[in-house]
């Protein structure tokens, strides 16, 4: 470029930094200091006629202009949106015209398509006479304290939203102090214990409520501080004055320094759970002692048709087979069809002899009384290995103790309802039954040798049970009336029914010495 160019460029850009392209008096941009020049704010000098005559290094940046012929004499309205421009040229420079100054929110464009919202001030300068001979403006970017206020309200509505989610939920839901002092309280607190949030807000909860825990205060701050929750049970007063039990569950918070801060509590009203589960149990006992007397009258009408059995049917039976035996005495002048009768006869009654003898003993063996336990149940033993191919096995120690006629009279149903349905649901050729009594208790035994029975889930007692059918409720139920427990494990090896009865049971001397058999 020629030098006389260059040397014409420059006066007329320090002609156009100091006077007015109009020709009128302006404002005298080479003499403002550095430090405006160097502000993070946008800082502008015009004529009277709003076209900028300077604008600082931060303002350049904000409107995206570097080139100094981009600058000068350009509208200060230009650099705003169509809004923010409007609002200059109709109010802002108005006002500062007629009162001095003006000041608000504006909104730049940039060249590069961004819009910085500023807070803004324009002072007008005027000679002596008032008339104008330029305006000053000052900016502040407030993107930043917009982004700000955005987010905080972004998060206030969070906050609400969360509250409101919160007041939906059915439960009792509080925000407490660690001391008890309640800060927040939900719609389902409100509308359990009867106070709104405004009364609750601030009081105590154990004061409020006057709670009843199923622990101490202080074990239950205790679990808090260590494991930073606690869960349990508590009993409510509401504001009526009825009692609530919750199901309460209560989370520590913590400060950043690790000190308890807050605790959020979750209640849920379980009274009316609780109350069934009280009608149940005792729906449970009724049921229990009816099963109870239910059997315990079986037993007795099982002694009486016994004791019928013994006393009339075979008395009868007996006095029958005696005059046939006397008939066939005699029987040389009888004809062979009639012997033959006679020998059918006999065979017949002897076997329903058997028959009577051996029913009218399982219903109620004598020798369970006489001899105990161990003597009973081998003597039914003998009668299963008779009539089939069923091998018993019992194990009895020396010095068993005798037990009440109760008890042993229901481990003796147990064998027995147990051999029976090992007999049906397997294929086993052997039962053992082993008794024993040590450490204060009783047991009796009764598992397969060997079979090829389905197996249940290996030690579930309940499967074990069900396999057992019907009966094993009334097994079950047996123990349970004497203190006892039933106990079925099943396994691919078998079965194995264990009864456990207390030691108290024992009511007698020891029965006669057994061994394996």
């Amino acid at each position: 470029m020629p030098a006389d160019r260059k040397s014409t460029r420059h006066t007329e850009r320090r002609q156009n930094q100091s006077v007015p392209r109009t020709g009128s008096p302006a404002l005298s941009a080479p003499q403002w200091t550095e430090v405006i020049a160097g502000s993070a704010d946008f800082i502008a000098m015009t004529d009277p006629q709003a076209g900028l005559t300077f604008l600082n290094l931060a303002g350049r940046k904000m409107a995206g202009l570097s080139r100094e012929e981009d600058i000068q004499g350009r509208p200060l309205a230009q650099l705003y949106t169509d809004t923010s421009a409007a609002l200059i040229a109709d109010i802002a420079l108005p006002q500062a015209k007629r009162d001095g100054s003006w000041s608000g929110e504006t909104c730049l464009h940039t060249t590069n398509g961004h819009e910085i919202p500023l807070l803004q001030v324009i002072g007008a300068h005027k000679d002596e006479k008032g008339r104008v001979l330029g305006y000053a403006t000052l900016a502040h970017d407030i993107s930043a304290r917009q982004h700000a206020e955005e987010s905080a309200h972004a998060m206030d509505q969070g906050l609400e939203r969360q509250a409101r989610l919160l007041d939906l939920a059915h439960d009792a839901i509080i925000v407490r102090e660690f001391d008890g002092r309640i800060l927040y309280w939900n719609e389902g607190a409100a509308s359990k214990y009867g106070w709104t949030k405004q009364e609750a807000i601030g009081k105590t909860t154990h004061a409020l409520l006057r709670t009843v825990p199923g622990e101490t205060r202080e074990k239950m701050e205790q679990k808090l501080l260590a494991d930073g929750f606690w869960e349990g049970e508590l009993v409510h007063t509401n504001r009526k004055g009825n009692q609530i039990t919750v199901a309460s569950r209560q989370i520590l918070d913590r400060t950043s320094a690790g000190m308890p801060s807050a605790v959020l509590e979750i209640n849920r009203n379980i009274t009316d759970q609780k109350e069934s589960e009280r009608r149940l149990r005792a729906s449970e006992e009724a049921m229990r002692e009816l099963t109870g007397r239910l059997l315990e009258s079986q037993d007795e009408e099982r002694q009486r048709i016994s004791r019928e059995l013994h006393d009339t049917t075979s008395q009868i039976l007996t006095g029958i087979l005696s005059r046939l035996y006397l008939v066939r005495k005699s029987a040389q002048s009888l004809d062979e069809p009639t012997k033959q009768a006679l020998a059918a006869a006999l065979k017949l009654s002897e076997g329903l002899a058997d028959f009577i003898r051996i029913f009218s003993s399982s219903l109620h063996p004598s020798i369970l009384e006489e001899q105990g336990l161990g003597a009973a149940i081998r003597w039914y033993a003998d009668g299963i290995a008779a009539q089939s191919k069923l091998r018993v096995n019992i194990e009895v120690p020396r010095n068993l103790p005798r037990l009440s006629q109760n008890a042993e009279r229901s481990l003796y149903r147990l064998v027995q309802e147990s051999i029976s349905r090992l007999r049906l649901s397997s294929a086993s050729t052997a039962v053992n039954v082993r008794l024993s009594h040590s450490a204060g208790v009783f047991t009796v035994e009764i598992g397969e040798e060997s079979g090829r029975r389905t197996a249940a889930p290996g030690g579930n007692i309940e499967m074990g049970l069900l396999g057992l059918g019907a009966g094993a409720v009334g097994m079950r139920e047996r123990m349970r009336q004497l203190g006892g427990q039933l106990e079925v494990q099943s396994s691919d090896r078998g079965t194995v029914i264990r009864a456990v009865l207390p030691v108290g049971q024992a009511a007698g001397a020891p029965a006669t010495a057994s061994s394996r058999r």
